[in-house]
């Protein structure tokens, strides 16, 4: 839709890998921050907001099914685990943390959004694994920071026994956020 603001903006970027005999479907993305003030929260995670149509574009009949991968920065850390101070009563009015905003990357997570967190898959329980740190509060030397980068998988990726693991490069340096670097087994697709 050439009219809406998320088509406008690029941020998603679809790439095929013809896997003989499947494709694997590559969508690296950028989601939209909620901004300061909140100003996008609305255009964020509202009724036919981009959280919304991304969903949607996932579940498409032009996608890939059952090998699907969605790698990038999605602008929420969706559990307590995937933020340093989920405690604090101010996160709940902050960018990236917010309820609603949280809230909606669990549709994408839910049965019905057929995604699952590969990290999380894999990692259950890991705590301190961010991939985001605030460089104005200087937060990288004592990790406080977000998991706001993830690698999302089909859930039929997962059943297959594709998925090997999920890890976070917290070592290198040179950004805010950290590479985020998935394995899979090709010969389990």
């Amino acid at each position: 839709d050439p009219q809406s603001e998320a088509e406008r903006e690029g941020r998603t970027l679809l790439l095929t890998l013809p896997l003989k005999p499947i494709e694997l479907g590559l969508v690296n993305v950028y989601t939209p921050n909620a901004g300061a003030e909140l100003s996008r929260l609305p255009y964020r995670t509202g009724a036919g907001g981009w959280d919304e149509r991304f969903r949607a574009a996932l579940v498409g009949p032009q996608l890939f099914g059952d090998h699907l991968c969605v790698l990038g920065d999605l602008n929420v850390a969706v559990e307590d685990l995937d933020f340093f101070n989920p405690h604090e009563a101010r996160m709940k009015k902050q960018a990236g943390t917010t309820p609603e905003e949280r809230a909606s990357m669990r549709e994408m997570l839910a049965p019905a959004g057929g995604m699952v967190d590969g990290f999380r898959h894999v990692h259950a329980n890991a705590d301190g694994q961010f991939t985001y740190w605030s460089q104005r509060a200087r937060n990288r030397p004592r990790n406080r920071g977000l998991r706001i980068d993830y690698a999302l998988v089909s859930a039929g990726l997962v059943a297959s026994g594709a998925l090997v693991d999920v890890q976070h490069l917290q070592h290198l340096e040179g950004s805010d956020h950290c590479p985020v670097v998935m394995t899979l087994r090709l010969d389990r697709l």
